[in-house]
């Protein structure tokens, strides 16, 4: 009876556990909850005119990254700053400072001071580059997303890794490892996290490949017949940055990955439900020891004597091989005469 009380219990906690370990295993509602808020949209606004970009909360005192193109006006002609926080209009936004801008990178890093976002999470960067066709998404602002109105709420498109190589930004600027995908992004977009499906940064979208043609009188004219191959700085380059500054930022436990493995990319929470599973279930064998059922068939001969010598030999065999705790069962074949 003390057997039945203690297995209720921990079948109920491994089903429980096992359901949170399914589901923690694939993109939910939490994760593009969380994304929402470590994303902000950053405006640049001087006497000429407003332009934006895109931005990730790095860590829980303000820090903010973002593409060094996306605030160089703020630089060169001392335009201002600002996150747009609780909404689209401009009495929604917070000015922010400029930490620290490395343009060979294309990165910068922002402060806003009393933003109350939660941060990303940074892909482990020692665990390899995302290989080939790995599923990523790309978070930002585009612009043309104001046709119908402000935007203050962040756009998910989807796409898959092309590759990942060495190369420069610009002539003259340091060769960084980049990511190549095919997850839409436009202008606006700069400075915003691609993802993967953990929903931890492993890039900073930073450009996109287009065509210019020359128009009339030579007027050079932007086109855009070119599909599917956008740029991110892997994110190694921006952690160094950050290291080098003395800024935190969290980093998950293990690799994006399936199965096993993507639970480590997972938060505390979801490696204590695998806990609970693994414990409960060996709770659960060691409760219920298996006692396996050995079957033995034994053919008699034609008399009762031959019969009972055979089965005292079989029994004999297996008592000398078989554990103490096993049940044997033994039954005689009457498929054959002579019993």
């Amino acid at each position: 009876m003390r057997r039945r009380h203690l297995a209720m219990p921990l079948a109920l906690i491994a089903l429980l556990s096992l359901a949170w370990v399914a589901w923690s295993l694939v993109w939910d509602d939490e994760t593009t909850e969380r994304l929402d808020q470590s994303v902000v949209r950053i405006f640049v606004v001087g006497p000429e005119g407003t332009f934006s970009g895109t931005g990730f909360v790095i860590n829980r005192d303000g820090y903010i990254a973002t593409n060094f193109h996306v605030i160089e006006d703020h630089l060169e002609r001392q335009w201002r700053i600002f996150i747009a926080d609780r909404g689209a209009n401009e009495l929604d936004r917070r000015p922010a400072q400029l930490v620290k801008s490395f343009a060979g990178e294309d990165l910068a890093i922002l402060r806003t001071p009393g933003l109350k976002r939660r941060p990303v999470i940074f892909a482990k960067a020692r665990g390899g580059d995302p290989l080939k066709s790995a599923e990523v998404s790309a978070i930002g602002f585009p612009a043309v997303g104001d046709r119908l109105g402000p935007v203050d709420d962040a756009s998910f498109v989807s796409g898959t890794v092309s590759r990942v190589y060495s190369a420069s930004w610009t002539a003259g600027a340091p060769e960084i490892p980049i990511i190549q995908h095919t997850a839409p992004t436009n202008p606006g977009n700069s400075g915003g996290p691609l993802i993967n499906r953990c929903g931890q940064v492993i890039g900073i979208n930073t450009q996109r490949e287009v065509q210019i043609i020359d128009g009339p009188g030579g007027i050079p004219i932007v086109t855009d017949p070119i599909q599917g191959v956008f740029y991110a700085s892997h994110v190694a380059v921006l952690m160094e940055k950050l290291r080098g500054l003395g800024i935190a930022f969290e980093t998950a436990y293990g690799r994006c990955g399936k199965g096993a493995s993507a639970l480590l990319g997972k938060d505390g929470t979801h490696i204590a439900a695998f806990a609970a599973f693994l414990l409960s279930t060996l709770g659960f064998g060691l409760l219920y020891q298996p006692r396996p059922v050995v079957q033995v068939m034994v053919n008699c001969g034609e008399f009762i004597g031959d019969c009972a010598r055979a089965i005292e030999d079989a029994v004999r065999r297996l008592n000398s091989a078989r554990d103490s705790r096993n049940q044997i069962e033994v039954t005689a074949d009457k498929s054959r005469p002579g019993h």
